[in-house]
């Protein structure tokens, strides 16, 4: 059991170092007001640039992943949705590896 919640507790703080990762290179490029985030009981979106992309950051991109973004962003009128990942099961329109955004 202790194992299981030291491997649980290190997923977590591994994706907490690429979410702040991404978010560091995302504000390089842009000012910290064009960079949000929305979160609702149902689910979250990682950050909303300019309110008119969503992108959600996964260890292991899916998906599904990609439509319970999409889903979410129909909150806010929002049709440009991209899953940003570490690992892909497989590739799909909309996933974008976390290595490509410098």
């Amino acid at each position: 059991m202790l194992k299981l919640l030291v491997s649980v507790l290190t997923v977590k703080i591994v994706m907490n170092v690429y979410n702040r990762s991404i978010y560091k290179k995302l504000v390089e490029h842009l000012d910290k007001k064009q960079i949000t985030v929305y979160q609702l009981k149902s689910g979250e979106i990682g950050f909303i640039l300019d309110k008119k992309i969503s992108y959600e950051v996964k260890e292991t991109a899916t998906e599904s992943d990609l439509r319970n973004l999409t889903d979410i962003s129909k909150n806010l009128d929002i049709e440009d949705c991209h899953v940003i990942g570490r690992h892909p099961v497989k590739l799909f329109d909309g996933y974008i590896w976390g290595g490509f955004i410098h």
